[in-house]
Formats: structure tokens, sequence, C-alpha cells
């Protein structure tokens, strides 16, 4: 590679395996005839905590394409990329809505095997709270809080009336 070249960014990574997917990035470029290097942030340019994998310009667009057909193992390696997963708006708590209210029901739906995601806008209490699903559970979690509410209304009733009995 000629060291006057100028040199182009085809990767940057601060993740924790940024040297490796950089080297396995540099391997597949080799493969495919591309001369590479790998720097980090000891080189001048590249950003603290930062690896990058270069190239020659005259390589750059085809080794861009080489990259980003690469799946570099990682948190979302096998990740469902489908709207099924989507996360979907369940309940709404007024503002100030009481903790425990919103407790109450992401404990129920997890109790349900539903992971409940909080959306709340910290540090403005006075706005509403979230509660969100998976888009493919959504219904069955609208159905869990409504037979909550139904059953809570229920049992306010029943305790009213037995200590109007006492």
């Amino acid at each position: 590679m000629d060291e006057n070249a100028e040199m182009i960014t085809v990767f940057r990574s601060a993740d924790a395996t940024a040297r490796e997917d950089a080297e396995e990035i540099q391997e597949v470029l080799a493969g495919e005839g591309i001369a590479s290097v790998v720097v980090d942030d000891s080189s001048p340019g590249v950003v603290t905590g930062t690896v990058e994998v270069r190239v020659a310009a005259a390589d750059a667009a085809r080794a861009e394409e080489l990259v980003d057909s690469i799946q570099i193992e990682g948190d979302m390696a096998g990740a469902d990329p489908s709207p099924v997963l989507d996360p979907v708006t369940v309940y709404t708590a007024a503002s100030g809505a009481s903790e425990s209210e919103l407790l109450a029901i992401e404990g129920m739906l997890i109790a349900n095997g539903i992971q409940p995601i909080r959306v709340e806008t910290r540090p403005y209490p006075s706005l509403p709270v979230e509660i969100q699903v998976a888009r493919e559970v959504a219904d069955q979690a609208r159905q869990l809080i409504i037979e909550a509410r139904k059953a809570g209304a229920e049992a306010a009733e029943e305790e009213e009336k037995s200590s109007e009995n006492c």
C-alpha cells in the first residue's frame, strides 16, 4: 500500500470488541484483494476510544460495500427485525399517577410472561407515563389490564358492602 495515498475510513467502532471486529473486516478485505490498515486512537485523527479500518481512496467504494455486507457478531446478532416486536403502548397513566399502580400493572404483565417497557419523561413528572409491550403480545396485555381493572372494581365494591354490614 502506498504510504502517501489518501486513506478513507470504511469502519469505525468504539465497542468493546472493536479491535477484533476491525481485524475481521481487514481479513475479509484482504481476501477480496483490498489492502487496509487498522488504526486506533494512538494514530492522528482517530477519535479517542475508537478503532478504524482504512483503505486507499481508490478502493473505498468497494470496501464500503464489503463492510456493509459483513454481519459482525454482537448485541444485535440474531435479533428479529420483524415489526411484531415493535413496542406498542398498552397503558397510559395520567400525570402524577401513583407509582404503585404502575408497578402493579408491570408486575401483572411480567407474571403473565409479558415484558413491559416503561416510558417516562424525566425530570418532568407532570407528563404521562406509558407502559409498552411487543406488538405481538399487545392484545393479550390490554386484555389482562382490562380484567385486572374489572377485578379491582369488583373487589372494591365487595369491600364497601362488607364494611357497611359491620
